[in-house]
């Protein structure tokens, strides 16, 4: 038991001195001796933690995945109430725990290594996957997307993570002009106003449906 706990302290060690020299010598200047340095351990030892940086990758990128659905479950807390559970969301995507600027630039860095490293690609679909299940099933369970078939509710919440992924990008390169506080306002009526729309266009699909039934039956044929 206590060989397990130290090799799970260790891993933990190794990833987040990971962390810190992405953000200070980017993932390509991010070598195994350093990142040791950085963990104060000696190089050699990494090896038998991990099989290389791919690995340290994918440990990186899942645990970040899993401090924020953690955050982000205790932001919304116990509350029920959809429209202020919906707040509460877009709070949170647009606040700082995800807008920080060192998770940003450690973002930027792993999705310029997907395009050449299969395990860091897979490990980001894994993490969209992931944030879009959490914000559908948000939209979901409030009722804010009823009548609105499951696909297009996946690709709302990809829509929303687009928008976030792209502020998050122009605050970093232009603070002066967009905050993430005004594009949170902004998407949030964007995204209601939607939302309103898809609704009303299920109910009148719903009542053309009902009436065309209706007709069948009095008619005794199929119209």
């Amino acid at each position: 038991m206590g060989r397990k706990s130290l090799a799970a302290e260790r891993r933990s060690q190794i990833v987040e001195a990971f962390r810190r020299c992405i953000c200070r010598y980017g993932l390509q200047g991010s070598t195994i001796k350093r990142i040791a340095a950085e963990a104060g351990l000696p190089a050699g030892l990494l090896h038998h933690y991990f099989r290389g940086r791919d690995e340290m990758i994918e440990e990186l990128v899942r645990r970040t995945v899993d401090d924020l659905v953690a955050s982000y479950h205790a932001h919304l807390g116990a509350c029920r109430d959809p429209a202020e559970r919906f707040d509460r969301a877009l709070g949170f995507l647009f606040g700082p725990k995800v807008m920080d600027l060192a998770n940003a630039r450690f973002f930027y860095e792993c999705w310029a290594e997907t395009t050449r490293n299969p395990v860091a690609r897979e490990a980001f679909a894994n993490l969209y996957r992931r944030s879009r299940d959490t914000i559908a099933g948000l939209l979901s369970e409030t009722g804010l997307a009823s009548g609105m078939a499951p696909a297009e509710v996946r690709d709302l919440a990809s829509l929303l993570i687009a928008i976030q992924d792209g502020v998050a990008l122009q605050c970093d390169m232009d603070p002066d002009h967009v905050t993430a506080d005004r594009m949170c306002r902004l998407t949030h009526r964007v995204l209601l106003r939607y939302l309103e729309t898809a609704r009303f266009v299920g109910r009148r699909s719903g009542a053309a449906q009902t009436g065309r039934r209706g007709r069948v039956r009095a008619n005794g044929s199929r119209t």
